[in-house]
């Protein structure tokens, strides 16, 4: 068996060694992500990224079968970090509509620096890796929305009549619609700016009267933030 310095080790690694190469892999997960993301999946070769962190091709290929595994990874791991915050954010929020604006601010951190290109090319040349994100998208997400549309009914903040699974889907569906670029261009529609009419939009759409006093609260919270 080789590690990841090209040397000889035995079949059982000491937990020292294990430490070390898990180490390695989480930095090679974390930079080749800011690279995906910031310049777009076929551009970050693997000798690109390689130069990147400052090791040789050989050296990432012992620790990753090739690009497609690594992408993966870098989905999966992405993923199980959105998990984790969303799961934190609803235990925290003060409700359905504070969650929402919550949500959309920790997304909106993440998009505003994501070149919208990387779903088109992660869709297009690796199709283990959309399937992992929309995976995640339709098995979790879209019950985050529908945990979230529940929540909201109950505390009399979104109306009662509401059909739950066309508008969770509908949600799902145009919170990924500001990344395409053939409908808003980002040098005309800042992606924020487009993020942000459009939860409007939606939680006006669902939301009682008593939820429009509490949208206009936190909007004006928010806004200050």
């Amino acid at each position: 068996m080789r590690c990841f310095y090209g040397e000889t080790m035995p079949k059982k690694q000491t937990s020292t060694q294990k430490n070390v190469h898990d180490a390695v892999v989480s930095r090679v997960l974390q930079v080749s992500r800011r690279l995906f993301q910031t310049y777009g999946l076929r551009t970050m070769t693997v000798d690109e990224i390689a130069r990147h962190l400052g090791m040789s091709k050989r050296t990432l290929y012992q620790l990753f079968r090739d690009k497609n595994e690594l992408v993966r990874l870098v989905v999966k791991q992405f993923t199980e970090e959105m998990r984790e915050q969303c799961e934190l954010i609803c235990r925290e929020a003060h409700d359905a509509i504070h969650e929402t604006f919550q949500m959309f601010q920790y997304l909106d951190g993440i998009f505003r620096n994501l070149n919208p290109i990387v779903f088109v090319e992660m869709q297009r040349y690796h199709p283990d890796a959309f399937m992992l994100f929309d995976q995640h998208q339709h098995m979790y997400t879209k019950q985050l929305i529908l945990r979230n549309l529940q929540r909201g009914i109950r505390e009399g903040y979104y109306r009662s009549d509401l059909h739950m699974e066309i508008i969770a889907r509908f949600r799902l569906e145009s919170a990924l619609i500001p990344l395409n670029q053939d409908i808003f261009p980002k040098d005309q529609f800042p992606l924020h700016e487009v993020q942000h009419e459009l939860m409007l939009h939606y939680l006006y759409g669902i939301a009682t009267p008593k939820g429009y006093e509490r949208i206009q609260q936190y909007e004006k919270q928010f806004s200050k933030s």
